[in-house]
């Protein structure tokens, strides 16, 4: 009986990686890179009050959610689509606004050409009153050292 309980539960483990691969559900090996591949650096940890740029945590990658990452992501060259969520641990206080409300809603996605060796700074730019008006944005690329 347990060795019998033992094989259903492989089998089942087994199914459910097949499915989830098919899915896409876990492979975030298609955009994020690896230390010793090619890829540009996105940066989202940034956060500079004084322009109206704040830090933000990437979610998803192409659409597909990712692991957290706080601060920076290793993609892969290509086209992607980012979505970034408010990273709770700056000081919005000066944003326009928020009036005691810290947070942001979901905004719409940047997408990304990424060239190897390239660092992109990304954050959102919330420079008008009105929430509905700020975006996520591309505010700085540089040559990685």
């Amino acid at each position: 009986m347990l060795r019998s309980l033992k094989k259903l539960n492989l089998i089942l483990i087994a199914l459910s990686t097949i499915v989830l691969a098919a899915c896409g559900g876990t492979d975030v090996t298609r955009f994020i890179a690896k230390p010793h591949e090619p890829h540009g650096q996105v940066i989202t940890s940034v956060d500079l009050p004084g322009q109206y740029l704040y830090a933000v945590r990437i979610n998803k990658v192409d659409g597909q959610e990712i692991p957290a990452r706080r601060g920076a992501v290793w993609l892969k060259p290509g086209r992607h689509e980012i979505s970034a969520v408010d990273d709770s641990s700056v000081n919005r206080s000066f944003v326009p606004g928020l009036a005691g409300d810290r947070s942001f809603p979901p905004k719409d996605s940047l997408v990304l050409d990424v060239e190897a060796g390239k660092i992109y700074y990304v954050g959102l730019k919330a420079d008008s009153g009105r929430r509905e008006n700020w975006e996520l944005v591309v505010w700085k690329t540089e040559d990685q050292s």
